[in-house]
């Protein structure tokens, strides 16, 4: 059997990992929304990369992630925890943010004069909210 602190130490360096991929995405994604007409050849030259690295470690680490958590809630007798059911309601937001960031980078890669929505300017400031809620849960344990 693997010990728990390695599982949880695995866990949490997916979700440095995921965050970090995350912001790259939306800081990307922010900065693309306040350039009024970016020339396409610029946007494709900086999304190739991003989408990349989104594709081949911030996703996989998100998985990672997801199944080390359910994991970890699961043995660590967490499951009826409403402070664990308030991290998993802020991690399904931030899953959907992380999709919501992929699908406009795709989008982009396809046809790179799209112009990029305005409220992609907040997903920054977006991820770092619910990542430090999470940490905060996990931690205080308040409920």
């Amino acid at each position: 059997m693997i010990d728990y602190a390695w599982l949880k130490a695995v866990h949490v360096a997916a979700a440095l990992i995921w965050t970090a991929g995350m912001l790259i995405s939306a800081r990307t994604l922010a900065i693309l929304a306040a350039v009024p007409v970016p020339r396409p050849e610029a946007v494709q030259a900086l999304i190739a990369p991003v989408r990349r690295w989104d594709r081949v470690v911030t996703s996989p680490a998100m998985l990672v992630l997801w199944a080390l958590g359910l994991w970890l809630a699961y043995d660590g007798g967490w499951s009826g925890d409403p402070w664990l059911h308030v991290k998993f309601a802020i991690a399904f937001v931030l899953s959907g943010v992380h999709g919501a960031l992929s699908g406009q980078l795709r989008r982009l890669a396809a046809d790179p004069a799209r112009p990029v929505p305005g409220f992609y300017r907040i997903l920054p400031g977006l991820v770092v909210a619910g990542v430090s809620a999470i940490a905060l849960l996990v931690v205080a344990k308040p409920f």
